[in-house]
């Protein structure tokens, strides 16, 4: 709710909530979630997105190979998974084979995965949207240029995880000022932030104490997945250390992390199908007057 807050404090109008069984997955699915939800509204006329690549021919030509079932595109993937590598890796290796490296080096960057998703889904949908990409400059997510006053997200959680006064009061430099008084304002009111190692002692919990086939249940448990899930939580550490544990050449930091938030809720396969597909919602978190606006029409309209 404060970080909705937030947005509308610099200038948004409308904030609406992804699912949690979208927001949490991978990009597939979460471009699913998003532009099927915001389709439905019935008046969005434009997908305004982040990439490295900024160019939308390219991203476009990507997302035409990766959707259109080619058959030996396809084949090409299960191939390369074959020799043990990451699906991410082995998508991008198939795209290389088809259309060269240069171009299928565009998925190296997760902004430009996520990308391509968000095409690939309009041309699912059919969607009358118009996509448009704005090139992503700075730093990357980790890093901070002070040259240029500009600090990648995660850069800046790390700074505020220390707990360190110096290091809160360096985060708050690269930050615009609504969401610099935004921030004081929700630690002024006893709140703190949360990081992956207060949730701890509950993702320790929720794998311990479910059966294997329960566990062998849960979404991203694939492949024997859960039973180095199970070994990496018994060698302890923090949660990073953890993810470092399970992690291999095929499964990627990103996708162990998700194993860890997926057992955390207890959202399975089955729960998943029985969703996938099914009536979707955005939850109103915030809204400016304009937004409110939107919401009438929206409503009148019964978009």
């Amino acid at each position: 709710w404060s970080r909705a807050d937030m947005a509308v404090d610099n200038g948004v109008d409308l904030v609406l909530e992804l699912p949690f069984v979208y927001a949490c997955n991978n990009a597939e699915y979460f471009a699913y979630g998003a532009i099927r939800m915001l389709d439905g509204l019935g008046c969005v006329d434009t997908l305004s997105f982040g990439s490295e690549s900024g160019d939308p021919e390219a991203l476009n030509e990507i997302a035409e190979v990766i959707a259109s079932g080619n058959m030996e595109f396809n084949a090409l993937v299960r191939d390369e998974m074959g020799a043990g590598i990451s699906y991410p890796k082995a998508r991008q290796n198939a795209v290389a084979r088809l259309t060269g490296k240069s171009k299928a080096a565009i998925l190296s960057k997760p902004n430009n995965i996520l990308a391509i998703e968000y095409l690939k889904q309009l041309h699912h949908f059919n969607s009358p949207m118009e996509a448009v990409t704005i090139c992503r400059q700075g730093p990357g997510p980790d890093e901070i240029d002070e040259q240029h006053h500009m600090a990648g997200a995660t850069a800046l959680r790390k700074l505020f995880s220390t707990g360190s006064p110096e290091d809160e009061a360096m985060a708050l430099k690269y930050v615009t000022p609504a969401t610099r008084t935004g921030i004081k304002k929700y630690l002024k009111n006893g709140n703190r932030f949360v990081f992956s190692d207060h949730l701890r002692p509950l993702i320790i919990f929720s794998a311990l104490s479910r059966e294997p086939e329960e566990l062998s249940d849960i979404l991203t448990a694939t492949e024997g997945l859960e039973n180095r899930l199970l070994e990496g939580i018994r060698k302890g550490g923090t949660v990073e250390e953890i993810v470092r544990a399970i992690k291999t050449r095929r499964y990627t930091e990103t996708r162990v992390k998700r194993l860890l938030i997926h057992t955390l809720m207890g959202l399975t396969k089955g729960d998943m199908t029985q969703i996938y597909g099914g009536d979707i919602y955005g939850r109103i978190l915030a809204f400016s007057g304009k937004g409110a606006e939107l919401l009438r029409h929206i409503k009148k309209n019964d978009l």
